[in-house]
């Protein structure tokens, strides 16, 4: 059902869609409607697939939520750096939707433009890929403000930093021991909640500072007129606002499974075994 518009000569159909006011909304609406339904299809090295429900999704953004505040990271600002995961998409939510700020950095800047950005927008904790492990030491030593460094994704010999498995872990046990006061609190739609930096093709990078209320109005816009089939492609960046705020969100929304791309050298194998109906591009 929907609802069309005469606009330019052309009839253009809107779909009907629910306005969400926040990401808090916009993960509760998935699990209300999709559950345990998968939401999130990843491929490892060894070509092995995994799936996250919605549930999955609420149940351990909300924990690690938990271990973040009872680190004293309340309101502040916190990193991701890597490539897109299922694990990249709950750091985010758990910041923004319980914690603080979230910086998305670009993957392919060099470390000391890493260092520039993470400075230039007061990071205090930083989670990162593990592709990243051999550079946390030094950008740590030239940013000495970040408290912590989370490993979102560790190989199996494991590594100096903790990983975001244990993270989650320990903020289940805290709430299972009674640390769920915080899910109660009210959330500022027009309050900061993401620093975007632009890709600094004119200049340097920008960061573009956005708040709930941002997001949920482009995702409204976008599911309006985009239907979304059982399953879609996430090839871009996912520190792209293209891709984390239409692509991510939107599929979240529709309750699609976005099937992730782990590299643009395996986009042709990767289409053979997701078999997806569609991708998003700019």
């Amino acid at each position: 059902a929907g609802i069309s518009r005469r606009r330019c000569g052309m009839n253009i159909h809107f779909n009907d869609c629910v306005r969400l006011r926040d990401l808090r909304e916009l993960v509760d609406h998935a699990v209300k409607n999709y559950g345990s339904r998968p939401g999130f299809r990843e491929i490892n090295a060894d070509r092995v697939v995994t799936d996250h429900s919605f549930t999955d999704l609420k149940s351990d953004s909300e924990a690690l939520a938990a271990k973040l505040r009872s680190e004293g990271m309340k309101g502040r600002h916190i990193a991701l750096l890597g490539e897109t995961s299922y694990s990249y998409i709950v750091c985010y939510l758990a910041t923004v939707n319980w914690v603080g700020v979230v910086v998305p950095i670009d993957k392919e800047l060099t470390t000391e433009d890493i260092v520039h950005l993470l400075k230039k927008s007061d990071v205090e904790g930083l989670f990162f890929s593990d592709s990243f492990s051999p550079e946390i030491s030094m950008i740590l030593s030239e940013c000495p403000e970040i408290r912590f460094a989370i490993n979102m994704n560790p190989s199996d010999n494991g590594g100096y930093y903790p990983s975001l498995d244990d993270f989650i872990a320990s903020g289940h046990s805290l709430m299972a021991d009674g640390y769920t006061e915080f899910l109660s609190e009210p959330l500022d739609a027009d309050a900061l909640c993401t620093i975007l930096f632009t890709s600094g093709t004119t200049g340097a990078n920008k960061g573009v500072m956005l708040c709930h209320r941002n997001l949920t109005a482009c995702l409204f816009g976008a599911m309006s007129l985009f239907i979304l089939p059982e399953k879609s492609f996430s090839v871009l960046p996912i520190n792209h606002s293209y891709e984390f705020n239409i692509d991510v969100l939107g599929s979240i929304y529709g309750g699609a499974i976005l099937c992730i791309n782990d590299s643009i050298k395996h986009v042709k194998e990767n289409l053979l075994e997701f078999s997806p109906q569609m991708s998003l591009m700019v």
